[in-house]
């Protein structure tokens, strides 16, 4: 009796076990986020040197994201996924909380965020010591 009971617990635990890990994998399975049509978007070799670029340089982006059947523009910093390919996590940038797990086939489209574009200089004439003449 006393046997029977212990197997019947450890295929119930190897039951669930089993259960949790297909939840854990369908939920990271890019195949499974999006099978609709895509609006257009950005080319997708923009969209791979932009994210790469966004991480090294550690740049807060916006970022347009199909989710289903409406998009939605997210702003903060990406850091990337090591355990699962093509899988990003977007954070806040000034305490790194989460806010989404962003899978590449959801981004339509990626920009430099708007609080870090008042922070980029341009140049402009006056900081030059020479000016240019017209010659013709």
């Amino acid at each position: 009796m006393k046997y029977h009971f212990i197997a019947l617990l450890r295929a119930k635990a190897f039951f669930y076990f089993q259960l949790l890990l297909t939840k854990w994998n369908t939920f990271f399975d890019p195949a499974q986020v999006l099978e609709q049509e895509q609006i257009p978007s950005m080319p997708e070799f923009q969209i791979d040197s932009f994210i790469e670029k966004a991480i090294q340089n550690n740049i807060p982006v916006k970022i347009n994201v199909q989710a289903g059947q409406h998009t939605e523009s997210i702003e903060g910093q990406l850091f990337k996924d090591f355990r699962h390919q093509d899988t990003f996590f977007m954070t806040t940038p000034e305490n790194r909380k989460l806010i989404r797990i962003i899978f590449k086939k959801q981004i339509t489209a990626i920009s430099i965020s708007g609080s870090f574009k008042s922070t980029i200089r341009t140049a402009s004439s006056s900081d030059y010591p020479f000016k240019l003449r017209k010659t013709s």
